[in-house]
């Protein structure tokens, strides 16, 4: 991983005139504090990783919210905020918060009968992929998606849905190069599979 970090800092730090190893060096810069954050949460209770992913969720996905009415452009996709100093990629956050956050309501749909653990988790899985789409980043909504579906078919869902879901998102993949085409193609597929 550094070895890459180096050659791809190399790469775009000569075309933009800076240190060859700035990129390299700003990771490493902030490893300690990685290490630190990490080692934090390891020694959390459960509850106490519920309650900082519910948190962390609810700012992130704010943060997604406001990315492309603020976030710079790169390439044509608006997924970074300048904060000060600092520039983030806010859906970086979303990811491993809600991770946690639909598993969560996955374990409560079991737990306890009344509660709709799997329409939460739905509902926020679209909400997410909403914000993502917006940006537009297309390997970000793969990735929570995959995650997702895994996360869904552990849970217990049937084989039944796990098709549908599958021609989902090999339609959103196959169309992802065509947006315009994106929203016929998921309606046809909707009420092809409902």
């Amino acid at each position: 991983h550094t070895r890459c970090s180096r050659d791809w800092s190399s790469d775009v730090c000569s075309s933009d005139l800076l240190d060859s190893l700035h990129f390299l060096k700003r990771q490493l810069f902030y490893l300690p504090f990685a290490i630190a954050i990490m080692v934090i949460v390891s020694m959390l209770s459960v509850r106490g990783i519920r309650r900082i992913a519910v948190v962390v969720f609810i700012v992130s996905l704010v943060l997604t919210a406001l990315t492309p009415l603020f976030g710079a452009e790169i390439k044509g996709a608006k997924r970074w905020l300048s904060m000060g100093p600092l520039t983030i990629q806010p859906s970086e956050f979303v990811k491993p918060a809600f991770a946690v956050v639909a598993g969560w309501m996955f374990a409560l749909q079991r737990i306890q009968n009344n509660f709709p653990g799997n329409l939460v988790s739905i509902c926020l899985f679209l909400l997410v992929l909403t914000l993502l789409a917006r940006q537009p980043d297309f390997g970000m909504i793969v990735l929570v998606g995959t995650i997702w579906m895994v996360q869904f078919f552990i849970s217990g869902l049937s084989m039944f849905w796990v098709r549908r879901l599958i021609i989902l998102g090999a339609c959103g993949i196959r169309s992802e190069e065509h947006t315009s085409e994106l929203q016929s193609r998921l309606h046809l597929v909707c009420r092809l599979l409902l």
